[in-house]
C-alpha cells in the first residue's frame, strides 16, 4: 500500500472513530512515542485503546491533512490540524478530569516507519502537549 493510501485510510479511521481500523494499520507489535505517555505504546490492543480514551475525550475530533505528505517508501511524515470540543472525560495517571466544554486546535506532525508489510511499525507524534493542556484550562 502506498503512504497516500495508508494515510488516507489512517484519517477515515480517525473520521469514524474506528480504534480497531486505526491500530490494523500497524504492525501487531507497533509502537507509538505519544507526548501525553509516559512510555510507548505498544502493540495493536493498546493504540487501539488510546486512541479510543483520545476520542472519547474529543468526540467530535477531526484530523484534516495540512500539507501533502512525504514518504521514501520505508517512512512517511505528515501533518494535521486536530480541532474538536473536549466533551468527555480525560483519562490522566491520577484518575479521570470532567470534561471542560473547551475547543481545542492542535497542529500534529507526525512520523511512520514502515514494515516490509507497508503497516506501520513505529510512530513519532510531535505536538504542543503544554499548549494543548492549557487549551483544555489544564495549564497556565
Amino acid at each position: 500500500m502506498s503512504g497516500h493510501a495508508l494515510v488516507e485510510k489512517y484519517l477515515d479511521c480517525v473520521k469514524r472513530g474506528d480504534a480497531e481500523g486505526l491500530a490494523a494499520l500497524y504492525a501487531v507489535d507497533g509502537v507509538v512515542h505519544d507526548p501525553l505517555s509516559p512510555e510507548p505504546v505498544r502493540g495493536r490492543e493498546a493504540i487501539a485503546a488510546v486512541f479510543a480514551a483520545f476520542k472519547r475525550t474529543i468526540p467530535d475530533m477531526e484530523w484534516r491533512l495540512a500539507r501533502p505528505l512525504l514518504e521514501d517508501g520505508e517512512r512517511i511524515a505528515f501533518e494535521v490540524t486536530v480541532t474538536g470540543i473536549n466533551d468527555g472525560p480525560l483519562r490522566t495517571p491520577e484518575g479521570e478530569l470532567p470534561p471542560t466544554g473547551r475547543a481545542v486546535s492542535v497542529a500534529m506532525a507526525l512520523f511512520e516507519t514502515l514494515d516490509a508489510d507497508g503497516l506501520i511499525a513505529e510512530e513519532r507524534p510531535y505536538f504542543d502537549a503544554t499548549g494543548f493542556a492549557g487549551q483544555l484550562g489544564l495549564a497556565g
